[in-house]
């Protein structure tokens, strides 16, 4: 059992759009292992809860500011690399700061780890009101006895305030406004009553996206921020997307350009003006309206008293609301949410793919009661246009569209001309890699995607030849182990090569192409990824291509998803190829792969412990390449190719 805390925090306030109520004031890590334990009734062999490819530039900013708002404890004592990079983050960018405002003398309130927050709030307004030019780090001010706000940074220079939020990203997204609104109001209150002044600017410090040295992190200051919530640049500053690694320079100004470009962003001050709505379309005023009005208007006292007053429901139940989805950001757990009504299936729109159906339109048909299956659904012409694949999704299963029916599904003719091209002769391959803001080597951008570890399995006509697990310490890391990894995977034009999701492996290999900048590997590259070599065990299970339907699955098509089907109905493949349950192994999925990568790197785990460590990552590698070789044999079974 848990207290509520004394002062509402700025992530229970958050929380008041992304969470049920029945979660508001559960802390990450304990509503983690509650979701957690109701996905264990439901899965006993496999390890589902993988999230393997990891596409944004971000240090998990969401998990860090969360523990940062609530629990500074958690951080000195985490272990998760995500955490741990963040704190390194945050102490850089303080260091960032002092040279910006060099006339400042520092006051860091991180420092006070045994006063109370009252103690602390006492020091800062004792320290605004005697003091000129100065830097506050994490300084705390508290309002009307209710709530309390932390913020990363607060200037007092030349009698004029400025808050700056860091975050841990090269982006200034449309989220972070709330953390800066909540900050800014409950500080620009306090002020009014201590100093008679008020916030003057606001600014983002942001992760620069500039090529640096080894284990380097570079910032930035901007006051503007995006106004869309997927914060990506122009389709035409986009074409210049496979450049930014060679020539990251062209891509950070780029990026430097969207800070101030009308077109895409508009100021932080102007924005925490209600008069800024008439310049907002109306999707951007929905939005604004919905999560920024409120911290401007008297409706944030409201939405603080209601936190004041609610008891704290100590099971929650996960049942589908709007605020995991919402347009601010989506639920910090949604994918283990969605993991239990998939395998729970209580809850029968919820539990399909969003390729097939989005959440908004999924919770609407949750909410009739009049409904009991999808086959109902469709059937009714107000859902229409609720859905997507979904209608002919079920067509398809009854038949139509010169689909052929098998045990659990149906599958397209054309599959069957698809998996003709694999050749006999075949290399399976999977890659593990790690992401970090620090650079893993010289010249890179942050957050640059690096293979670190590679499994292969060279079978000839249908026996396995020989095998290689090449796992690279990250700590010394060059360049020349892509030529390892790249010399590894290539056995010439005569195989086909095996992979699940080959958008991942194939980025990849043209990343490493890139730095490698040899025409021996140009050509080995080309050969790897070659349409008529590399063969992709996805394409057939993807809802997009529909060249085979599970009807289990109900739309996911994941490896991990595949092997769950596979043990439940044709567990003998997994035997087959030697694959074993991931619950066996000492590391479990991509995270904590990547995790361990990650560790090392940051220098958390030791010599002796990594030999230890890369006895695991080779097991568990290994295995994901054996999972491939059970997919083909299902493969072969549905399409009756042996």
């Amino acid at each position: 059992m848990f207290k509520k805390p004394k002062f509402i925090r700025k992530y229970d306030f958050i929380h008041y759009f992304t969470r049920s109520r029945d979660e508001w004031f559960w802390s990450a890590n304990m509503l983690e292992a509650q979701i957690k334990s109701k996905i264990d009734q439901y899965t006993k062999t496999l390890d589902l809860l993988e999230d393997e490819f990891m596409v944004d530039d971000i240090v998990d900013t969401t998990k860090y500011d969360a523990l940062k708002d609530l629990d500074n404890d958690a951080i000195r004592n985490s272990t998760d690399p995500k955490i741990i990079e963040g704190n390194l983050v945050d102490q850089l960018a303080k260091i960032y700061i002092q040279k910006c405002y060099p006339d400042c003398s520092v006051h860091d309130f991180d420092s006070l780890s045994n006063c109370s927050l009252e103690e602390k709030f006492a020091k800062t307004c004792q320290i605004l009101k005697d003091s000129e030019n100065i830097i506050l780090f994490q300084p705390v001010f508290i309002y009307k006895n209710i709530a309390i706000a932390k913020p990363d940074v607060l200037i007092k220079r030349k009698g004029i305030f400025i808050l700056i939020e860091v975050k841990g990203t090269t982006k200034p997204k449309y989220a972070y406004l709330v953390d800066i609104a909540y900050q800014w109001r409950i500080i620009n209150d306090v002020l009014s009553h201590l100093i008679q002044k008020k916030i003057i600017d606001c600014k983002l410090c942001l992760i620069a996206y500039e090529k640096l040295l080894k284990h380097k992190v570079s910032f930035v200051l901007t006051d503007n921020i995006f106004l869309t919530k997927s914060s990506v640049l122009s389709a035409e500053q986009n074409k210049n997307i496979a450049l930014c690694l060679k020539y990251s320079d062209i891509y950070y100004e780029l990026v430097q350009n969207a800070y101030i470009h009308p077109e895409s962003t508009l100021k932080i001050n102007e924005l925490l003006c209600l008069d800024v709505r008439k310049k907002l379309k109306q999707k951007q005023l929905i939005s604004y309206d919905k999560y920024i009005y409120p911290l401007l208007s008297d409706e944030f006292d409201e939405i603080l008293k209601t936190l004041k007053e609610h008891e704290i429901i100590f099971s929650p139940q996960f049942l589908p609301v709007s605020q995991y989805k919402s347009w601010l950001r989506e639920h910090e757990f949604w994918k283990l949410i969605h993991t239990y009504y998939y395998l729970s299936q209580q809850y029968f729109s919820m539990g399909y793919s969003g390729k097939l159906i989005n959440y908004t339109n999924a919770l609407d048909i949750y909410r009739d009661q009049t409904l009991s299956s999808m086959a109902q659904c469709i059937q009714l012409s107000r859902y229409q246009t609720k859905l997507k694949k979904i209608t002919n999704y079920f067509e398809n299963l009854n038949g139509m569209h010169s689909y052929v029916r098998f045990a659990h599904g149906v599958y397209l003719p054309r599959a069957i001309k698809i998996f003709k091209d694999l050749k006999p002769k075949r290399v399976f391959y999977d890659f593990e890699s790690v992401m970090l803001a620090s650079r893993i080597f010289d010249h890179t951008p942050p957050f640059l995607q690096t293979v670190v570890q590679v499994s292969i399995i060279v079978e000839e006509f249908g026996e396995i030849k020989r095998t290689r697990d090449i796992v690279i310490d990250p700590k010394n890391f060059t360049i020349n182990d892509f030529k390892t990894i790249i010399d590894a995977v290539d056995c010439g034009d005569d195989y086909s090569y095996v992979v699940y999701n080959k958008a991942f492996e194939n980025t990849q290999l043209k990343n490493m192409n890139i730095f490698i900048d040899d025409p021996i590997y140009t050509k080995k590259i080309n050969t790897i990824t070659a349409d008529a070599n590399c063969f992709d065990l996805m394409d057939f299970f993807n809802v997009d291509k529909q060249l085979i339907i599970i009807e289990k699955l109900k739309g996911h098509y994941s490896i991990k998803d595949v092997l769950r089907f596979i043990n439940e109905y044709y567990p003998e493949f997994l035997a087959q190829s030697n694959s074993v349950s991931y619950t066996n192994l000492n590391i479990h999925n991509g995270v904590e792969a990547t995790n361990t990568f990650a560790l090392r790197f940051l220098g958390y785990i030791d010599d002796s412990t990594w030999e230890s460590k890369v006895i695991d990552l080779k097991k568990y590698c290994q295995n994901d390449v054996k999972a491939m070789i059970a997919v083909v044999l299902l493969l072969e079974l549905i399409l009756k190719q042996k």
